[in-house]
């Protein structure tokens, strides 16, 4: 039975309806003791008859909620009432008051595309999110402008971190492939691959909200914007920070140009007069087919965004335009804590060497430390730097070489502990005269 305003789910009153998508109906509650207002995402129903879903649903709720930056939607609790599964998460309203996603943003402007100081202001804090996460271990896996949300402030808010794990990849599939089957031929060639397809105008472009989107739409969206390990194109794959990297390439295109990157689909700077064309190579590289030849995280995508704002040339390769895939989703949910800007990326940075070096130091105090054990003392310090340097990269894009440098490291301080322990004992042997008990004829 849908939900109605009025109804209770748990601690929480139903007021009104924000949206709904692939993933679930989104509603604004108030709780019933605290009196404040959030956004309540229930997911579809038809998930509580699967274990693994439920298994999956509490082992992804601590990720979601551990997740604190300012711009990333905080999520609250997660739940289940009366046979409905629930994410709590903060209600983030636009500057006019209301709900607003970048879906719905993009609807009202001029050609459904933002102009490059727009589009760059909210790619850096959308990079700066997925660098966040990506740190913290966590893929988002459905990034896509209408998990996008603009606050307030003015400021987006990157929303549904994890859910599409915990719902389920083959949920996602099987309702992007019911509704394909569903979908009438002309609404089935805007998922073409045919190279010789120039890029498709979105089905956001129009009139109205994202409340109004079919969830034919909502879900084909999803799809525009899997990578190709999510489409099952890489036997084998992993989803990994690269997948939401891909997402991002296709989200770029899609605010930049007002259209979704099909087949083999024309350069950003092509399609809009006066376009800086180191968008291009950006795009490219975020949507390049093989995992290893796009970003490997959020940061160097970061800090390539960031040589856009200052003019400088970014530090990225130059492959060949990868094959594209495009667009959308709504309901999501909102927040009242004001975010501040992303932090600041050193400009000049190449991008990757900051961690690398980090990566490197932390291998070679791990080998200095384990070879120093004559010198116990200078040593031990060497090892403790090594493993704060290895530590810090231990989940970054050189976790290989920062794995071996803190095992290296904590070796060498055991090592040099044991050391000192034995000189410590010989010391005090010596001094209490404990040795005389050998030089007696023994």
């Amino acid at each position: 039975m849908p939900l109605e305003p009025g109804q209770q789910v748990g601690d929480y009153k139903i007021i009104e309806p924000i949206g709904a998508g692939g993933m679930g109906q989104v509603f604004r509650v108030e709780h019933t003791r605290m009196r404040l207002h959030y956004a309540l995402k229930v997911l579809p129903p038809e998930l509580v008859k699967s274990e693994e879903f439920v298994a999956r649903f509490h082992d992804e709720a601590h990720v979601m909620a551990k997740l604190r930056h300012q711009h990333i939607v905080q999520v609250h609790n997660m739940s289940h009432d009366g046979g409905f599964y629930f994410l709590v998460m903060d209600y983030v309203v636009g500057p006019n008051g209301e709900p607003l996603s970048l879906h719905d943003l993009l609807r009202t402007k001029t050609g459904s595309r933002l102009s490059q100081q727009e589009a760059l202001r909210f790619a850096i804090q959308v990079a700066a999110a997925l660098d966040y996460a990506h740190r913290e271990g966590v893929v988002h896996r459905d990034l896509k402008p209408a998990n996008i949300l603009i606050d307030e402030k003015n400021n987006a808010r990157l929303t549904d971190f994890g859910l599409a794990k915990a719902i389920g990849e083959d949920f996602i599939r099987s309702q992007i492939h019911t509704t394909m089957n569903t979908m009438s031929g002309g609404a089935m060639n805007t998922l073409s691959a045919d190279p010789t397809i120039s890029p498709v105008s979105d089905p956001a472009q129009g009139s109205g909200s994202s409340r109004g989107t079919s969830s034919a739409e909502l879900i084909l969206g999803t799809y525009d914007y899997m990578a190709p390990e999510q489409r099952g194109e890489l036997p084998g794959a992993e989803i990994n920070a690269t997948t939401d990297v891909y997402a991002f390439g296709v989200l770029l295109y899609r605010i930049l140009t007002g259209d979704r990157p099909v087949g083999m689909a024309e350069s950003p700077s092509q399609i809009v007069k006066g376009l800086n064309p180191k968008w291009d190579e950006i795009i490219r590289r975020c949507m390049r087919k093989n995992q290893g030849d796009r970003y490997p995280t959020g940061q160097e995508l970061l800090i390539d965004l960031q040589h856009i704002g200052a003019g400088a040339q970014p530090q990225v390769s130059t492959p060949a335009p990868a094959p594209a895939h495009p667009q959308h989703h709504s309901g999501s949910a909102p927040v009242q804590p004001s975010p501040q800007p992303a932090p600041p990326v050193q400009p000049g940075l190449v991008a990757g060497k900051q961690d690398n070096t980090r990566a490197m130091g932390g291998l070679i105090c791990g080998i200095i430390s384990c070879v120093m054990i004559c010198m116990p003392y200078l040593a031990f310090f060497v090892a403790i730097t090594g493993m704060i340097l290895s530590f810090k990269e231990t989940r970054g894009p050189h976790a290989k070489l920062a794995k071996p440098g803190l095992i290296l490291s904590v070796v060498g301080l055991i090592l040099n502990i044991l050391v000192v322990i034995a000189w410590i004992i010989l010391i005090i042997s010596e001094a209490t005269g404990s040795n005389d008990y050998y030089y007696n004829g023994y």
